[in-house]
C-alpha cells in the first residue's frame, strides 16, 4: 500500500510542480500585460 502511495506521489508531484510553474508564468504574463496597459493609459 505504501509503495502504491509512493509511486502516486512520484507521479503527481512533478505534475503539480509543472502546473504551478505554468500557473505562475500565466500570472506574471497577465500582470505584465496589465501594467503595460496601465502604463499606456497613464502615458496618454
Amino acid at each position: 500500500m505504501s509503495r502504491f502511495l509512493g509511486s502516486l506521489a512520484g507521479i503527481s508531484l512533478p505534475l503539480l510542480a509543472r502546473g504551478l510553474q505554468r500557473w505562475l508564468d500565466g500570472v506574471t504574463g497577465v500582470a505584465s500585460l496589465v501594467s503595460r496597459g496601465l502604463g499606456g493609459v497613464v502615458a496618454r
